[in-house]
């Protein structure tokens, strides 16, 4: 981590002394020789880190080192210190200079910026001179210089080695949860029709890779269908002739004292003819780079062969890399039965009295939520209890049970191969290169269990100056999925990019630690002042994470320290409220602030005018109901690149501010629901040609010859309140979402045509009418229509679109009774969406329409009278939902009903009908004749059923292919049920939990 923080301090430095300005005034101060000399021995020192940090990890270096190492990181981030407060004194004084009109207020604000200067240029010189006594005293230690630290072994590197060596000899029986993932893979093996050479098994540390390849390893049918079986582990350093060797060796053991003789030519072109000749398996386990299995690969043969490699990795472009036909496979975290399971038969049978076995139950089932899922956990908690028999002592390991799963030893850890779960996430840390490391760090600002905005993510990274753009941030954060240490979220619908994200809740511990040890950031929750005191450390602090709450209270003596020291540069606030925190005079100390987040404002908030001081800042956000006005001094946030601003309503919150000199600007999301958002003026935008997002601007407040102007904008949302003017371009836009509010409806063409490079629309609003296919962009992907109220048939125009691929019509986007979609029309459509529409009756579709949907879904379209013919010539078609359909429509689809011929050949049917009825309108026939439905639905087939009163059949009133379920929520759900369901889910509205029925 020194290696980076040095990388980091060192690109910073060169930015804030690139401007003119700062340039001469850091020659008139004399300070200009001291900050080159000072980055000069910080690049010799870098040469010496990436060692110093190698043996940092591997637990080889010596405190001295360690010692010197940290005094390194602190004297990088020291000069950072001192050049951004020279650079922001700069700026403010030339800002003075151009402000102050008046001779002799002028001139005592020049005195008083002089003396601040020179201060601040003696703090350089002082930072400067304890850097350059650092270079001699790491020449002093005996660190190389080289790139590559592999040359040596350390007792890490050796333990790591024996941890990942399997005996195949020894059969695991503590395997639970793995059986499907099993099968599968031996079926991939096995399976002569497959065309890949190459099967991956690919997850974070501790899910169980090495776990599940040895059960495949074992497995009966794999002892049968191949001729030999080799198994190597590969881990961080290995030597390839060594692998080559003991694989060639367990091939073909007849060959012993011949294989132990040749050169590594030769024992490359042996193995690689003994797979060809011999139907082989060969496991490689936990194999870490591309580069190794480049290395490697020679002596496996891709084609024209029987034989199978089995790898289990962490990374996942090394799967795909190792064969683009291959098969990875991804093993999910255990559920909570399943590793309640694996826990129990970890700890085996015991006699124990029956109070004190169901008291250790409920302690262990609270304990194993902190595992995760992970199996490394569990077995490591179970490895911790093993011996432990009274339930006070279960109850002392709870009290403090992620520490002891990190760093616990037990059964399973006999001779002290593990020490813990850290541990073995720490492999996956110590092999990122170091500009991720601190990208990974930044994760630990999140609140536990949070869905993480990777555009967010990404934004502030920038801001921290860890990334240049969005575009590199995205390709960082793909870098640490494909690694298996933040899980994927949600995905964008057209290109399948990642847009949210979670760290798993021990990897987020782990990552917790590495903040504290490389005090990269402090997280402090004030509901816990003893926690909070704990936390503060001596050191200076640079990133703060606040957790607020009601009870909570500014009281730690070292919190208000860390502020006054003026080093932060992140500032995150999240709580119920920020009534108890003092901001305004905490933002005299924000002069190096570059990230402020602060959630759950309300309508007392107010943002202290000094926010115009924090001259380095690039991210703000805003987010909770609404609050007071902006200050106008926000216009002087020169630097900001993000504005975010995610508030339900923003009324005048704007008014104070009219021309904003945000010539950095990228990102500006304002509040949904807003009236007089500028007071009376409307917003200038002159110098944001920077902007590449606008979120929720109004054309009342905005001008369209400003529009214009944003010449590099690629997201646009905008509501329309005046008539679209035309002879606007956007040439870069992909993005546009338009909401039409008012009565009158709109032409759109002038929208459509101004964007020829859109490739995802979003009208919602009345239109006059539906432009003619061409005037669309041929990039268009998705469409999205709402309350368009459109009187002709839009399916005719839109079927011509040749590259579309998503179609949402949704809540009353056409008023016409008969739809039809002609032969040969949308040759790529792969999603349809109807929504809520009282004029559909007919939909006629011809044979050869649609040939490549897969997902077909409607919504509350009650008078649909049948399903069209079409669909039964739609082989591609993998689901339909009906949402909110009729009884009758749904029975038309079951089967024996008149259209199941038509979806016959559907996978899958899910089947929603969700009737809204008081509770207390609902007769009592109907409450009596809910009963819970014995056996009917196994505990297996519920999952999450979170509060719902009772299940139970409607007897005699609906036939028994239907479920009523009777919620607290004021709802009673009918669910039609059939042979071919496969999930049927139910949403509530506000609370949008979903409640599962798997039919297997």
């Amino acid at each position: 981590m020194a290696e980076a923080v040095v990388s980091f301090v060192l690109e910073q430095v060169g930015e804030l002394i690139v401007d003119s300005i700062v340039k001469e005034a850091m020659f008139l101060y004399g300070v200009n020789d001291r900050v080159d000399l000072a980055q000069t021995e910080l690049q010799q020192i870098r040469c010496f880190l990436r060692d110093a940090d190698a043996r940092i990890s591997h637990g080889t270096a010596t405190e001295s080192l360690r010692f010197l190492v940290a005094e390194t990181k602190e004297g990088a981030y020291d000069l950072e210190d001192v050049v951004a407060k020279f650079s922001s004194e700069v700026t403010a004084r030339q800002r003075r200079k151009s402000d102050i009109m008046n001779v002799l207020k002028r001139c005592v604000f020049l005195l008083n910026d002089a003396i601040k200067l020179h201060k601040v240029g003696s703090q350089i010189e002082k930072v400067s001179t304890r850097i350059s006594k650092l270079v001699p005293r790491f020449q002093a230690f005996d660190l190389t210089k080289s790139e590559n630290t592999e040359g040596g072994t350390s007792s890490s590197m050796e333990r790591q080695r024996e941890l990942r060596r399997a005996y195949s000899h020894i059969v695991q029986p503590d395997v639970v949860g793995f059986e499907k993932n099993i099968e599968e893979l031996v079926d991939h093996l096995t399976s002569d029709a497959n065309s890949h050479h190459v099967v991956s098994i690919c997850g974070m540390g501790g899910l169980g890779k090495t776990t599940l390849a040895r059960k495949v390893y074992q497995h009966g049918k794999i002892r049968r269908h191949f001729d030999s079986l080799a198994w190597a582990s590969i881990s961080q350093q290995c030597h390839v002739s060594s692998v080559w060797k003991e694989v060639s060796l367990k091939l073909c053991p007849e060959d012993e004292d011949k294989i132990r003789k040749m050169h590594e030519v030769e024992i490359c072109r042996k193995l690689y003819n003994i797979q060809k000749e011999k139907k082989c398996l060969v496991i490689l386990d936990d194999i870490w780079t591309i580069e190794m299995w480049d290395i490697l690969s020679p002596a496996f043969p891709k084609y024209e062969t029987n034989s199978r490699i089995l790898l289990t990795t962490r990374s996942r472009d090394l799967a795909l890399h190792a064969d683009r036909n291959g098969i990875v496979h991804e093993p999910l975290c255990l559920s909570d039965d399943k590793s309640w399971e694996l826990f129990q038969k970890i700890l085996g049978r015991r006699q124990t009295d029956y109070e004190d076995g169901k008291i250790k139950e409920q302690l262990g089932r609270q304990m194993i939520r902190h595992c995760g899922g992970l199996p490394l956990a569990i077995v490591v908690l179970g490895g911790l209890l093993y011996r432990k028999e009274t339930v006070l002592e279960w109850e002392m390991v709870g009290k403090n049970v992620k520490k002891h799963i990190r760093e616990g030893k037990g059964k399973e850890l006999q001779d002290s191969k593990y020490s813990g779960v850290s541990w073995v996430l720490g492999l996956s840390y110590d092999e990122l290169p170091y500009f991720l490391k601190p990208c990974f760090l930044y994760l630990a600002s999140f609140p536990e269990d949070s869905e993480i905005r990777v555009d967010e993510l990404c934004q502030m990274w920038m801001a921290e100056g860890f990334i240049s753009s969005e575009d590199m941030g995205y390709d960082y954060f793909y870098e640490l999925v494909q690694r298996c240490m933040v899980q994927r979220g949600a995905l964008d619908s057209i290109h399948k990019r990642i847009r949210t994200c979670r760290v798993h809740d021990l990897m987020r511990d782990f990552c917790l630690s590495k903040v504290h040890e490389e005090n990269f950031l402090r997280i402090v929750d004030l509901s816990n002042q003893q926690e909070a005191t704990d936390t503060l450390a001596s050191t200076k602090v640079r990133r703060l994470a606040m957790i607020s709450s009601h009870s909570g209270s500014i009281g730690d003596h070292n919190l208000i320290r860390i502020i006054k020291d003026g080093c932060l540069r992140s500032f995150l606030c999240s709580g119920r409220s920020l009534g108890s925190i003092p901001l305004k005079p905490w933002f005299n100390y924000f002069y190096l602030l570059k990230v402020l987040k602060l959630g759950n404002v309300d309508s007392e908030f107010q943002l202290p005018k000094e926010i115009g001081k924090l001259i380095q800042l690039r991210f703000l956000s805003l987010q909770g109901d609404q609050m007071k006005p902006l200050p106008s001094s926000i216009i002087n946030l020169a630097c900001l690149q993000t504005l975010e601003l995610k508030l339900f309503r923003g009324d005048d919150l704007l008014k104070n501010v009219s021309e904003w000199r945000l010539e950095h600007l990228r990102y500006l999301y304002l509040p949904f629901h807003h009236t007089n958002f500028f007071g009376d003026k409307k917003l200038m935008l002159e110098n944001a040609s920077s902007l590449q997002t606008v979120v929720n601007i109004s054309t009342s407040y905005l001008g369209f010859n400003d529009l214009a102007q944003l010449t590099r904008l690629t997201k646009l949302k905008v509501r329309f309140d005046d008539d679209w003017q035309g002879g606007v371009t956007f040439s870069h836009l992909g993005f546009l979402r338009v909401d039409i509010r008012k009565a009158r409806k709109r032409d759109i063409t002038p929208i459509i045509l101004s964007c020829p490079q859109i490739y995802r629309l979003k009208v919602s609003g009345a239109i006059t009418k539906l432009q003619e296919h061409n005037q669309f962009s041929s990039n268009l992907l998705k469409l999205t229509l709402k309350r368009t109220g459109l009187k002709n048939d839009p399916m005719p125009t839109l079927g011509k679109l040749p590259n579309l691929r998503i179609l949402c019509l949704g809540d009353h986007a056409f008023s016409v009774q008969e739809i039809v979609c002609l032969k040969q029309s949308f040759p790529r459509l792969e999603s349809l969406h109807f929504g809520e529409n009282f004029s559909l009756e007919v939909w006629r579709m011809e044979e050869g329409a649609l040939p490549c949907l897969c997902h077909l879904s409607f919504s509350f379209v009650p008078f649909l009278k049948t399903f069209p013919d079409g669909l039964r010539y739609i082989t591609t078609l993998k689901e339909i939902v009906l949402d909110e359909m009729g009884v009758a429509q749904v029975r038309r689809l079951k089967e024996g009903g008149e259209d199941f011929y038509k979806v016959e050949h559907v996978p899958s049917l899910v089947v929603l009908i969700i009737c809204k009825i008081l509770w207390g309108g609902i007769s009592d026939m109907w409450k009596l004749c809910a009963t819970r439905i014995a056996g009917m639905l196994s505990s297996d087939n519920v999952v999450g059923v979170a509060g719902m009163l009772c299940t139970a059949r409607i007897a005699g009133m609906l036939s028994s292919d239907y479920i009523v379920v009777i919620g607290p929520l004021n709802f009673v759900l009918i669910l039609f049920l059939s042979p071919r369901v496969m999930f049927v889910y139910v949403r509530i509205d506000k609370a949008r939990n979903f409640f599962r029925w798997g039919k297997n």
